[in-house]
């Protein structure tokens, strides 16, 4: 069904228990705002093909989401997301080529089989993402170029451990997502879990270099604009998340991780991305993995380190305390080729 134009805002922003929920609760009021209005729409656009039962239906609703930004002013847009952005492309003009990026971008998966290397999917990826992260980086208040290259980057990270958890799914909608460099040699002897799992091996070897990377450009530049927690935090669920599914033996074939809610509340205090995120919290210069001021270590609910300090915890955050992820099996309807 098509949005109309009486769909409430509040319907397409993050809901608890979502990655992006629990992000953006950590950033100030003041820039909370455009920056959830970007990612519920980056969100919005990518999830498209895993809710399509055949890319010709995927193709058909980014069809029409290319119509409505044609459309002259979002402010009269039939999509709550496109009318709340309005004033947000007005203040910057890149906006609107990022939306497009993305529409586009995202389209574009469908309409091949592998990616011959991981340069060529990071390539594809660029063209979809960076632009909105650009903008995402500006938002949050910084105007350093090579900054902002920064931040993208660290955001094409979050995409691609994003797109590895929802492999299955990817496979299934016939999105692009794999790299034919790393398919294992004996493939064609190979049962579909172990085959993934294989697959997923190298990916994971790709991923963490991929993002350990990203971290060290980020922090390069020194103290971050308090707005930018909401992408700090995104990727250390990410991290986190990869580290799960490696744990599992990279069955991403045959289950669907995702932490807890109560996990995405308390990101792990001593990993690297932490230090980052409590960096910027702060303002204090950021000195490795223990970056973390004594308030911060001894859980001050009044120091801005405090990661529950933002709102009461959600109905949704009750699991039980050694809960590690949310696993669910999904069926075995296809083979690998």
């Amino acid at each position: 069904m098509k949005p109309v134009a009486t769909d409430p805002l509040q319907a397409w922003l993050p809901t608890p228990g979502t990655d992006l929920y629990y992000a953006f609760r950590y950033v100030p009021a003041a820039a909370a705002l455009p920056l959830i209005l970007l990612e519920s729409f980056r969100r919005l656009l990518a999830n498209i093909p895993l809710g399509c039962s055949n890319p010709e239906i995927a193709r058909a609703k980014l069809d029409w989401w290319h119509g409505e930004l044609h459309t002259p002013g979002n402010a009269s847009s039939r999509h709550a997301l496109l009318r709340a952005l309005e004033p947000f492309c007005q203040r910057d003009a890149a906006l609107k080529d990022a939306l497009f990026a993305l529409v586009e971008g995202t389209r574009s998966l469908l309409d091949q089989a592998r990616f011959e290397d991981p340069s060529a999917r990071w390539a594809a990826y660029t063209k979809t993402h960076s632009p909105l992260w650009a903008v995402h980086a500006r938002s949050c208040g910084i105007t350093n170029p090579t900054r902002i290259a920064a931040v993208c980057e660290l955001g094409l990270a979050i995409e691609l451990i994003w797109g590895f958890r929802e492999l299955r799914r990817l496979i299934d909608a016939q999105v692009t997502w794999l790299c034919q460099t790393h398919i294992p040699v004996a493939a064609t002897s190979m049962a579909d879990g172990d085959w993934y799992a294989a697959v997923g091996t190298q990916e994971i070897i790709y991923l963490r270099a991929t993002i350990k990377n990203a971290e060290k450009n980020l922090r390069a530049g020194g103290t971050l604009p308090r707005a930018c927690r909401g992408i700090l935090v995104l990727a250390e669920l990410a991290r986190t998340t990869l580290e799960e599914i490696a744990t599992d033996g990279c069955r991403v074939w045959e289950r669907r991780i995702e932490l807890t809610p109560l996990r995405k509340t308390t990101p792990d205090a001593q990993s690297t991305l932490s230090g980052l995120i409590c960096g910027a919290l702060c303002g204090r210069p950021l000195r490795g993995r223990r970056a973390r001021s004594a308030r911060c270590r001894r859980g001050d609910r009044t120091d801005p380190c405090s990661l529950l300090e933002f709102g009461n915890p959600s109905p949704d955050t009750s699991a039980p305390p050694l809960a590690k992820g949310i696993i669910t099996k999904l069926p075995r309807t296809r083979t690998h080729d």
